[in-house]
C-alpha cells in the first residue's frame, strides 16, 4: 500500500511487501487507513484468510481488526467506514457451507457482530452501503433459488430491515418493487 501526492509525486510505501494487503480506504477523518491483509493468517501458504487491519495515516501502529477463522470464515470483503467513523460494516465471507454475512465492526470497543440473521434463502450479501447521515446501510443479496438481486435498508443496530428493491430477471421482463409488479412489456 502505499500513499501518492495529488501531482503524482513523493510516493511513499506503507505496508510491508512480504504480506498481500490490498482495499485501501481512507477514514472519514482521514487519519487512519483500512485495508484486508493476509498477515498473521494461520493458514499460510494455500487458502490465506484475509483479515481487516488498520493503519496510521503514515503507515505506523498495524492493528488486525477482524479475526475471520474466529466465526467460521475466510474473509473479509466489501467494507466502509460509518460517515462518523465509529463502525465499520463489512462482509464475511465462506467458501465453505455459510453465506456471507454483514458484521458490524465497532472500532472503538473491537466488539464485531453480525448486523442480523439472515433468512434461510438469503445468500450472497455484498456492498454495505451507509447512508451519509450513518442512521441506515443499504446491502445487496440474492434470494434462492430465483438467484435475482435485491436491496434493503436496516439500521445499524441490525432492526427496521425493509426491502427496497428487486432487480428484473435476466429475461427483462419486469421490476418488483414494494408498489408491485411494474410490466416493462409494451
Amino acid at each position: 500500500i502505499y500513499t501518492v501526492n495529488s501531482d503524482g509525486f513523493e510516493r511513499k510505501r506503507l505496508s510491508e511487501e512480504d504480506y498481500c494487503d490490498s482495499g485501501p480506504i481512507w477514514s472519514p477523518d482521514g487519519n487512519h487507513i483500512l485495508f484486508t491483509s493476509t498477515r498473521n493468517s494461520s493458514n499460510s501458504g494455500q487458502d490465506n484468510r484475509y483479515n481487516l487491519f488498520l493503519m496510521d495515516r503514515n503507515g505506523g501502529n498495524v492493528v488486525q481488526l477482524t479475526d475471520v477463522e474466529t466465526f467460521g470464515y475466510w474473509h473479509v470483503t466489501h467494507y466502509t467506514w460509518s460517515p462518523d467513523g465509529i463502525y465499520v460494516a463489512m462482509i464475511l465471507g465462506s467458501s465453505r457451507n455459510k453465506t456471507d454475512m454483514i458484521f458490524l465492526l465497532d472500532t472503538s470497543s473491537g466488539q464485531l457482530k453480525p448486523l442480523f440473521e439472515p433468512k434461510e434463502d438469503e445468500c450472497c450479501f455484498s456492498y454495505p452501503t451507509w447512508s451519509p447521515n450513518g442512521e441506515q446501510l443499504a446491502f445487496l443479496y440474492r434470494i434462492r433459488p430465483d438467484d435475482r438481486l435485491h436491496i434493503d435498508l436496516v439500521r445499524p443496530d441490525g432492526e427496521q430491515r425493509s426491502h427496497l428493491y428487486t432487480f428484473p430477471e435476466l429475461s427483462g421482463q419486469g421490476i418488483h418493487t414494494n408498489e408491485g409488479f411494474i410490466d416493462s412489456a409494451p
